[in-house]
């Protein structure tokens, strides 16, 4: 007797099974298909031709699980993740991995390298430490090619641990300065700042060289800062350093004069300038001194006595006093300091001037008439 299977049946039956009479439960096979299996297992899909997949069973024995059913890379993925800037094929749910080179799901069946940064970051891909996301990472495609850090991302003054180069420092304020793509190196005029070793004066005709160094000018009457490796701030090739930032008043007078200090007309220099400490910042007022000047006066006296027609001479203790009698009013001049003897005993001494006649005595005061002498002067 011939039979056949049902359709989505396999038939199994052995050669001779014609002459011995088999059944349909001995001569065929239930398929994935004929049974009608569905996948229990979460994100799993039938195998491919289920129709031709046979179960354990013969006849109309149930098909199990691993008869009918794959994993695919969503059911993988929710177990493991791609590496780090890989993201899952597209479809996922419908990939079963029995197709794979292994036969089962990894990253190289189931992932794709991502083509947009939004994307690679979204994979799990970082800039690492030495890099930041790129200014538009949020938008950027990669180019129709898989992205990568050089793509994504951007080296700074910070993560790529700038050192700059001699009489220079790193401005902090620059830390987070992208340099440029990828691995793009960055620069001095990137991230650095000048130090007060540059030299110079602070001028633009003067900026200082920070190659070769220097020491830097201090205006009249400053020293320089100890610290001369200090930052300048801002940046490098564009601010230079200034005299406050380098330099400090000097402390004291030997210093204060070296760098240009100097007193006025109307003052010298302290004798004891050169050890003096000012006890803060040095000036003329206390490493100058006033210059004193003496100047001597001689004093003269003017005094009026009224007498009636008459010339009386007579000397005081420290000058020689003139009497000239005009009408009521005699002036008399007294000029202080000459030291010169009584007129009232020169002339009793030498009988009065030549061509005069010898005064008359009253009350112990030479008196002379004036219808002969108009005056009589010591």
């Amino acid at each position: 007797m011939s039979r056949t299977c049902s359709a989505n049946y396999l038939d199994i039956r052995p050669k001779d099974c014609a002459t011995a009479g088999c059944d349909a439960d001995q001569c065929c096979k239930a398929t994935c298909k004929s049974s009608g299996h569905t996948c229990a297992t979460s994100n799993w899909i039938l195998k491919a031709t289920p129709e031709t997949r046979g179960c354990d069973g013969t006849g109309v024995t149930p098909c199990a699980e691993g008869d009918c059913c794959q994993a695919t890379c969503l059911s993988w993925n929710a177990v493991t993740s791609c590496p780090p800037g890989d993201q899952l094929k597209p479809n996922p749910h419908s990939l079963g991995c029995d197709a794979s080179s292994a036969g089962t799901c990894d990253d190289q069946h189931c992932c794709v390298q991502a083509v947009t940064c939004p994307a690679w970051f979204a994979a799990g891909a970082t800039c690492g430490t030495s890099h930041v996301p790129d200014s538009n990472a949020d938008t950027k495609d990669c180019g129709g090619v898989a992205c990568t850090q050089q793509i994504c991302c951007q080296a700074t003054c910070a993560s790529t641990n700038m050192t700059c180069a001699s009489n220079r420092k790193r401005l902090p304020a620059r830390d987070p300065h992208r340099c440029g793509d990828g691995d793009a190196s960055c620069t001095d005029e990137q991230c650095c700042e000048a130090t007060c070793a540059c030299g110079g004066d602070g001028s633009a005709a003067n900026p200082g060289d920070c190659d070769t160094g220097g020491t830097f000018q201090c205006d009249a009457g400053y020293e320089l800062q100890a610290d001369q490796a200090k930052g300048c701030g801002g940046l490098f090739g564009l601010t230079r350093c200034n005299n406050a930032q380098c330099c400090q008043k000097a402390t004291k007078c030997d210093a204060w004069f070296t760098t240009g200090g100097n007193c006025s007309d109307l003052t010298t220099q302290n004798p004891k300038a050169d050890a003096f400490d000012c006890g803060g910042p040095c000036s003329e007022a206390k490493c100058c001194e006033t210059v004193t000047t003496t100047t001597a006066t001689t004093t003269r006296t003017t005094s009026t006595v009224t007498t009636t027609n008459s010339a009386i001479t007579d000397a005081g203790a420290s000058g020689a006093i003139t009497f000239s009698s005009i009408g009521l009013v005699a002036t008399v001049v007294a000029s202080i300091g000459l030291g010169i003897a009584s007129s009232v005993a020169y002339q009793r001494a030498v009988g009065g001037p030549v061509g005069l006649p010898a005064p008359e005595e009253h009350d112990g005061v030479a008196m002379v008439d004036h219808a002969s002498a108009a005056s009589v002067r010591v």
